[in-house]
């Protein structure tokens, strides 16, 4: 599985909802891509929101790093050894593997 296949699969899963996070409004229209996730705006609070909206996957960068730290947690490697491996601080490996479980 690629980045590319599991923003899809996000996607679809907000496809499904179709609702305002904020408002829990159903008028929504599309509101352009920004980093490779289809953008929303509700026509009745006029915010916007991606399907991370209220995730614990909103506002995690490094998005190309997600699948190789998964892959480390899934083979029960510890905090700092999946930091390595995937190249970023042990204290972002920490943080993402409380959001990731």
């Amino acid at each position: 599985a690629s980045l590319a296949d599991c923003l899809a699969i996000i996607e679809a899963r907000g496809a499904r909802l179709r609702r305002c996070p904020h408002c829990d409004g159903d008028k929504l229209y599309r509101h352009g891509i920004l980093r490779g996730l289809q953008r929303y705006r509700c026509r009745q609070c006029h915010r916007s929101f991606n399907a991370l909206t209220d995730t614990p996957l909103a506002f995690i960068r490094l998005r190309e790093k997600w699948l190789p730290f998964l892959q480390c947690m899934l083979g029960s490697m510890t905090v700092r050894a999946a930091a390595e491996t995937t190249g970023i601080h042990r204290n972002t490996s920490f943080r993402w593997r409380h959001r990731f479980l």
